[in-house]
């Protein structure tokens, strides 16, 4: 009679098996929520046992898929840098959100950036303005640490977990002493932007909104900068909200296909 149980590799697949499906429920459950979620509400939310997602969210945490955010949980930033490529598709993110960064310039006549994370640095991969602001936008750099901008704060913020994951990223103990701390993440996680009156052109007020692609997870960070105090502007709050808003329902609306090179066509 042959033996009825599973021989161990068959075993070893089920369990693998079973495993990859319950972490993509947890990966799921990040998404949706769109903000750090605890362990107890990420168990419940998925059904998952609390021992086990914990397991299962150690070894995502591991390959950088989740990080940890003090005592919760957020999308770590392997899963970000996969959002990004896989959302721009065959044409550039910048391509599709043109019309909305234009929209936004033409409502409120301040300098329009888009910007994307690489690594301890924000890139700035579209830059619109007028006759105005002409003078002032060479002394701006495409490429600039992080922490130095509205951008790359609030970018930072959805993406940085434990301080041994900040060291990861690569910034040096400047940049760590710069980067937005634990109760600065929480307020711009709630609020929805970043607001930094450091701007690297004295004179300027920046605030930025995340560019969400699938799954909620952000893709790149819309800023807006203004010689007048972009928060006490609420036509110009409200412009940026919409753009952003309006830019992230385009993207989710992308063909979600894997892109044929390894990096998307903006990243310089």
């Amino acid at each position: 009679m042959a033996d009825a149980r599973a021989s161990p590799t068959s075993d070893i697949s089920s369990l693998s098996a079973d495993a990859i499906g319950r972490a993509v429920r947890l990966i799921e459950g990040l998404a949706s929520s769109g903000q750090p979620v605890s362990l107890s509400s990420l168990a419940r939310d998925t059904s998952l046992p609390k021992s086990t997602a914990y397991r299962l969210l150690q070894t995502l945490s591991r390959h950088e898929m989740v990080a940890r955010s003090q005592s919760r949980y957020i999308l770590g930033p392997r899963m970000h840098a996969l959002a990004a490529m896989v959302t721009a598709g065959s044409r550039s993110v910048s391509q599709h959100l043109m019309p909305y960064l234009l929209d936004l310039h033409r409502h409120t006549g301040g300098i329009v950036r888009l910007a994307v994370l690489r690594g301890k640095d924000v890139v700035y991969v579209e830059t619109l303005h007028g006759h105005a602001h002409a003078a002032l936008i060479p002394e701006v750099p495409d490429r600039m640490p992080a922490a130095s901008t509205a951008s790359g704060r609030l970018l930072l913020a959805f993406t940085m977990g434990t301080a041994p994951r900040q060291r990861r990223l690569g910034a040096d103990s400047a940049s760590r002493a710069d980067a937005p701390n634990a109760s600065e993440r929480g307020a711009m996680l709630r609020d929805g932007f970043a607001h930094t009156e450091r701007s690297p052109t004295p004179g300027l007020d920046s605030v930025a909104v995340p560019v969400l692609g699938d799954g909620s997870v952000p893709v790149a960070a819309l800023e807006l900068a203004m010689t007048t105090p972009v928060l006490r502007s609420h036509s110009a709050m409200a412009a940026l909200r919409e753009a952003a808003l309006a830019g992230s329902d385009a993207l989710r609306t992308l063909p979600m296909r894997p892109p044929h090179r390894r990096r998307p066509s903006y990243e310089p």
